[in-house]
């Protein structure tokens, strides 16, 4: 392979409404800097006497699946579409508390997150859910909108899909 220098391009974030049979993607807007994203992992150390037992180190690590966390700070994005973000549930409002209890994944309260990039295939996570506070500033300068998603996978196990449009 060769080595190369990456740029994605600009990337435009679009949200829609997850597990919905005819998802309409609408346009959240452009960030500052891009957009990051992480993926993570989760393990279960098993201890034993072999090592110490729980204070030496695990005999073995088990694997536990994982998930992926995006990172946005937009510094121009549509008001409307922020909100859908800011009710937290696709069927509430922003500023005001949906059902308490309400499961996220299994009623399709959470979000499809599109990254859509110019120059190279983006991505598409179809399950979302703005667990970090929603940040924004208000004040002389440009208002800056901050979130952060955590994308989890679908029942076939897949987190995000390659997306070009």
């Amino acid at each position: 392979m060769t080595l190369s220098v990456q740029v994605a391009g600009l990337a435009t974030i679009k949200i829609g409404q997850a597990d919905c049979a005819n998802p309409q993607l609408l346009t959240l807007g452009y960030t500052v800097n891009g957009v990051r994203i992480r993926d993570e992992s989760y393990w279960d150390d098993v201890h034993g006497d072999q090592y110490g037992g729980d204070a030496g180190p695990p005999i073995e690590v088990i694997y536990l699946g994982k998930k992926a966390s995006v990172s946005l700070e937009l510094s121009k994005w549509d008001a409307a579409v922020a909100d859908k973000i800011a009710a937290r549930l696709w069927s509430s409002s922003p500023g005001v508390v949906g059902p308490v209890g309400t499961p996220i994944l299994a009623s399709g309260q959470s979000l499809r997150l599109v990254v859509q990039c110019a120059a190279s295939p983006g991505f598409d996570f179809r399950r979302a859910v703005p667990r970090e506070p929603i940040e924004v500033n208000k004040g002389t300068r440009h208002s800056v909108l901050m979130c952060v998603f955590d994308c989890y996978a679908d029942p076939n196990g897949v987190i995000y899909q390659s997306f070009s449009g």
